[in-house]
């Protein structure tokens, strides 16, 4: 076996899918929820969707690999990594979260993340920080106040 340096990966395995597949079976529809009963976590979570600025994006670091990074964090509904007239990507892009959370997530582990040379700069503009102060208002509110471990950023 040889060894592999930290960091790089070994190619993954081929994998043959065949070209025509035959599904057979009845439809699945939605799928039905008591009516009495909602879906804490999407209570939780839901809120506005967001949108993060990820700028001083190394030229070493691919397009998949920051929507990797983002994708971490959370559900990404759309990440668009600027293109300069000559269709060279720019060091900048504009990443759309279904979830506030998602969004709190990446400011706090992507920011000044190193990448090749140059670190991650990761915010949102004034708008964006006051959904997401109120989406934690609201959130600390129907966790009860004083409920909150010392770890907890919210």
């Amino acid at each position: 076996m040889i060894p592999v340096p930290m960091g790089i990966m070994a190619p993954a395995p081929t994998v043959l899918v065949p070209t025509t597949v035959s599904m057979v079976g009845k439809h699945l529809g939605a799928r039905k929820e008591h009516p009495g009963l909602k879906n804490k976590e999407n209570d939780e979570n839901s809120g506005p969707t967001t949108t993060v600025f990820v700028g001083n994006i190394s030229e070493k670091a691919s397009d998949m690999l920051i929507r990797q990074l983002l994708a971490k964090c959370g559900l990404v509904l759309s990440w668009k990594r600027v293109q300069g007239a000559s269709g060279k990507l720019q060091a900048f892009g504009f990443c759309e979260y279904k979830e506030p959370e998602s969004t709190l997530r990446a400011l706090r582990l992507l920011h000044d993340l190193q990448i090749g040379e140059k670190k991650l700069l990761v915010k949102v503009d004034a708008k964006t920080k006051a959904q997401l102060d109120e989406w934690k208002a609201k959130k600390r509110a129907s966790n009860g106040v004083g409920m909150q471990c010392e770890t907890c950023t919210m």
